[in-house]
């Protein structure tokens, strides 16, 4: 495991002025709960909260930086922690509703009808390498 820290060259002001960080903030704050056991009214006080913190004079001039952890593994360890990681979901589910959109399929552009968990593993790997191929500066941005 490696940290790095990242530094954007750029204050929480500028970032918070930027027409896709505004978007990602509105999308942010009219979601669902994750927890759906936690009250919508509580959800949004929180969000809020957080969202105006970003954007407050306090951290207006900071400049935005973030420490990023890089995971490095051996096959054989990547192979058991992919293996484990079905059951780990399942344990962690917090009631049957949260473990089944867990597993949905969502409509994806390029994805089969007969898609598996190591085709589309294998699909995502060969986009990646494409947009690394292509110099996309967010090849390697995953947001869950």
């Amino acid at each position: 495991m490696v940290n790095f820290i990242v530094d954007f060259n750029c204050t929480f002001g500028d970032l918070c002025k930027d027409e896709e960080v505004q978007y990602t903030f509105n999308s942010y704050l009219n979601a669902p709960p994750a927890n759906p056991k936690e009250p919508w009214c509580q959800w949004l006080n929180d969000a809020t909260a957080a969202v105006n913190y970003f954007k407050s004079k306090e951290l207006s001039k900071k400049k935005v930086k973030m420490v990023c952890e890089v995971q490095f593994l051996l096959k054989p360890y990547l192979k058991a922690r992919k293996e484990m990681h079905l059951f780990y979901n399942i344990v962690r589910a917090t009631s049957a509703k949260y473990l089944a959109q867990q597993f949905a399929l969502s409509d994806v552009e390029g994805r089969p009808n007969d898609a598996t968990l190591i085709s589309e593993q294998s699909r995502m790997i060969q986009e990646t390498k494409k947009d690394i191929i292509n110099n996309n500066q967010l090849a390697l941005y995953v947001c869950f």
